[in-house]
């Protein structure tokens, strides 16, 4: 009887952890880069009652035995590392003009089809291999081509 008590027992806390696991994999679904986690578990141990080969009758054995199973556990938290649906590669220009300075910002990266809005936008934080440019000629755009006085005077008297 004990032993029928524990085996449901330990089966029972091993469910609870399958299912906090779910629910920690749908609570952090539409979170950017979080892989998805599969429970595992392992047998804790069986116990023998008949030997594979014993006799049940004069002319006939048992093959393969009875073992009854005493338990479960979980043994891992797996990390699933499936590649994600990526499927459309988008790009956005933006001219801006500040002070009598044209600039163009073009930002590019890979989407998926899920993520692009019935308005036909993506938020910035969905995109994939994310690439900002900015291009243009003036004070701002000389400032992102060139580094600052201080930074190239340090790169030309450091030795490494």
């Amino acid at each position: 009887m004990i032993r029928a008590l524990y085996s449901a027992a330990s089966g029972m806390t091993a469910q609870q952890m399958n299912v906090d696991n779910i629910a920690n994999n749908l609570a952090n679904a539409n979170t950017v880069g979080y892989k998805t986690r599969r429970a595992e578990f392992q047998d804790l141990m069986y116990q023998s009652m008949l030997q594979p080969g014993a006799a049940a009758g004069q002319q006939t054995i048992i093959p393969t035995g009875l073992q009854l199973g005493l338990g479960t556990r979980a043994s891992s938290n797996e990390i699933v590392f499936s590649q994600g649906s990526f499927s459309e590669m988008v790009e956005a220009t933006k001219d801006i003009q500040i002070n009598s300075e044209h600039q163009t910002i073009v930002v590019r990266g890979v989407v998926r089809a899920a993520d692009i809005d019935a308005t036909n936008s993506v938020q910035s934080n969905r995109l994939g291999e994310l690439e900002v440019r900015v291009n243009g000629k003036g004070v701002v755009g000389d400032a992102i081509r060139r580094p600052f006085f201080l930074y190239r005077l340090l790169l030309g008297l450091l030795p490494f």
